[in-house]
């Protein structure tokens, strides 16, 4: 068995094995016989003679970019090693009677990311391709482009294969489908990202952007968002909002509302409409809460009540508590002590009633 180097750019031609005798050639028979020096050798047949072929193309809802599929792993020479360029690749646009008057390849790049310039470059022997674009004017959904190897030379596989140039990812129709709302999660009480259907802009705001966040069921519950930005990519919005907590046990809604500040787009140009029914948040504290300890002062004077949780004296997240929602029981037992009542309720911060702060809630 030989170990040697990654023959795989020799694949369409084969190989040829021979052999030196002398210096580190020895092999001998049993009976000490060696082997000759062979200069013509033995040959391997060729192992791959198929040349890559297109078998999927697919755009973007957006129209920002076609994920080219290829049958295998593609190159832009017949070295093996060099990448794809955007040169080695044809795009024809057609018109068909549309609004947007034409489309060009921007960039190839690894199918890592749907922001071109976050996308990596290609390094060689990618199978799948994203073909990123720019479109002029905004898509009515009639117009097509079309795919292909630029000539019969362009695309090759690692053993050099070259791709046809009729090789196609068929024609497609751009898209002038708008952006929708999908799905939406809280980050924290205040900031909430919410996930679209598609490469965006206008995402960047320092007002509500067309947002509106209220509790589930409750409409007249709202909280207050005060600016838009984009998240990991332009499919993310980051919505900046006031404290929802008091919603924690029935979720919050995220409406859209399109003119005005909601001036969402995708890349082509097509805006989100409003969205009156919106995507909720799903409910994040419906435990209640409990008292884990009662620890009573030496002198009688005051007992500490630790909770689970901060409480209140209301539902509504700020209303401080009061004595009056504490209920104490006294039991004498037969003891000298005839009766204990609540007299306040404070903060822990000073043993003396008087002198503790009061609860804030």
């Amino acid at each position: 068995i030989l170990t040697v180097a990654d023959m795989g750019i020799s694949a369409k031609e084969g190989v040829t094995v021979k052999y030196t005798s002398g210096g580190n050639g020895t092999v001998q028979d049993k009976a000490g016989n060696d082997m000759d020096t062979d200069g013509t050798g033995v040959d391997v047949t060729p192992w791959d003679t198929t040349a890559p072929t297109v078998t999927k193309g697919a755009l973007d809802a957006g129209n920002s970019f076609i994920d080219i599929t290829f049958s295998e792993g593609v190159y832009g020479a017949d070295d093996g090693t060099t990448a794809l360029t955007a040169d080695k690749l044809a795009l024809t646009f057609s018109l068909n009677g549309g609004s947007a008057t034409g489309a060009v390849i921007s960039s190839i790049k690894q199918n890592d990311n749907t922001a071109e310039g976050s996308a990596s470059p290609l390094a060689g022997g990618e199978k799948i391709v994203r073909v990123f674009l720019t479109i002029t004017g905004t898509p009515g959904g009639v117009e097509t482009i079309e795919i292909k190897p630029a000539g019969d030379t362009s695309v090759y596989d690692k053993a050099g294969n070259a791709a046809s140039a009729s090789q196609t990812t068929g024609v497609i129709n751009l898209n002038n489908t708008p952006p929708t709302l999908v799905s939406v999660t809280r980050n924290d009480n205040t900031q909430i990202t919410v996930a679209l259907s598609e490469n965006c802009q206008n995402i960047e705001k320092d007002n509500d952007g067309g947002f509106t966040v209220e509790e589930t069921g409750a409409s007249g519950v709202t909280y207050v968002v005060t600016a838009i930005a984009q998240g990991t990519n332009a499919r993310h919005v980051i919505l900046t909002v006031a404290d929802m907590g008091i919603s924690a046990k029935e979720g919050v809604t995220v409406k859209y509302t399109s003119g005005g500040n909601g001036t969402v787009q995708d890349k082509a140009g097509n805006a989100m409409a409003t969205d009156g029914t919106g995507v909720d948040v799903t409910p994040w504290d419906t435990t209640a809460l409990t008292i884990t300890k009662g620890a009573l002062d030496v002198n009688n004077s005051f007992i500490d009540i630790t909770f689970s949780e901060g409480v209140y004296g209301a539902g509504d997240g700020s209303t401080a508590l009061t004595a009056d929602k504490l209920a104490l029981i006294f039991t004498q037992k037969g003891g000298s002590a005839t009766d204990t009542v609540i007299s306040s309720i404070k903060q822990n911060d000073n043993t003396v009633e008087e002198s503790a702060s009061p609860l804030a809630g």
